[in-house]
């Protein structure tokens, strides 16, 4: 038989994988195989170990895993149990749940009222930006201020607007591009002296 076309997946934020396709038009088909790998260039393996019947599927997928990805294929099998080949792999994009990891800080300088931040990004790689917040270490607001978001991979900024004489208080977080940000690592503290 020749292979299935039109193959199409939805995925829910539990990791239910649902795939349709078209159902083949041989007079002898019998049915299908279904077929999944968690990275693109891994062999594909088996899902059913019987003839599957229908023309659409539901597969379940661990979302809360390292692989963001997981790929389908499907082969159609005749009456005499001849094999198609594999239709089109289509890719299938996990719900995004995990936050990516937390940047650190790696150092600083304050040199003429200006505080010189220096950090190591987070390296997961949906990571969409960085965002570096301050507050004012003596309001106890709890406000957090964004001072500038980083999208081309920055290591460092230099706060030009910090107070002589104030103490702040900056965090560095990664967003990825699901809108989830990594958990707050330790905030720097900063004193800018009153008199450089």
């Amino acid at each position: 038989p020749a292979p299935p076309v039109g193959l199409a997946a939805t995925i829910d934020s539990s990791g239910v994988v649902t795939l349709s396709w078209k159902a083949n038009t041989e007079i002898d088909i019998l049915g299908y195989k279904i077929f999944r790998a968690s990275s693109i260039g891994e062999e594909l393996s088996p899902l059913v170990d019987t003839v599957f019947f229908k023309n659409s599927f539901r597969d379940s997928v661990t979302v809360k895993s390292l692989n963001s990805r997981v790929y389908y294929a499907v082969t159609a099998l005749d009456k005499r149990y001849n094999q198609s080949g594999y239709s089109a792999v289509i890719e299938v994009k996990k719900p995004d749940l995990i936050p990516p990891s937390s940047p650190i800080f790696s150092g600083y300088k304050v040199e003429k009222g200006k505080v010189m931040l220096t950090w190591v990004n987070s390296h997961d790689e949906d990571v969409a930006a960085h965002l570096l917040y301050r507050e004012n270490h003596t309001d106890s607001s709890g406000k957090w201020a964004l001072v500038q978001s980083f999208r081309n991979g920055a290591q460092s900024y230099t706060d030009l607007t910090a107070t002589a004489g104030l103490t702040y208080n900056y965090l560095i977080l990664a967003k990825d591009s699901s809108g989830l940000e990594s958990a707050p690592a330790q905030p720097l503290t900063v004193t800018i002296p009153a008199d450089p």
